[in-house]
């Protein structure tokens, strides 16, 4: 199941425990969350450019920034994990 199904799955759970009263442990979802985040987070997401500049996003607050090279930092949060999120298929290679 990807991400987004999952995401959908979790969202139909919860709505379907707040209409029915049953219980649903907050820990469950916090860790299927984060486990859908970082699933999502690990996607190529983003076509090239047509300067064939790469995009990079920041894993921490998902700035997204370009050019041939990670950046050192992140723009925005100053973070340095960056992944790199040009869908392959796009490069024309």
């Amino acid at each position: 199941m990807t991400g987004f199904a999952r995401l959908d799955a979790l969202i139909n759970r919860l709505i379907e425990s707040d209409q029915t009263g049953a219980e649903i442990d907050p820990f469950d979802v916090a860790r299927e969350l984060g486990e859908i985040r970082a699933e999502l987070m690990a996607m190529p997401t983003v076509q090239r450019s047509p300067e064939d500049l790469r995009h990079f996003r920041c894993e921490a607050c998902g700035t997204i920034m370009h050019g041939e090279d990670p950046p050192d930092r992140c723009a925005r949060c100053g973070k340095t994990k960056l992944a790199n999120v040009d869908i392959e298929s796009a490069r024309g290679s």
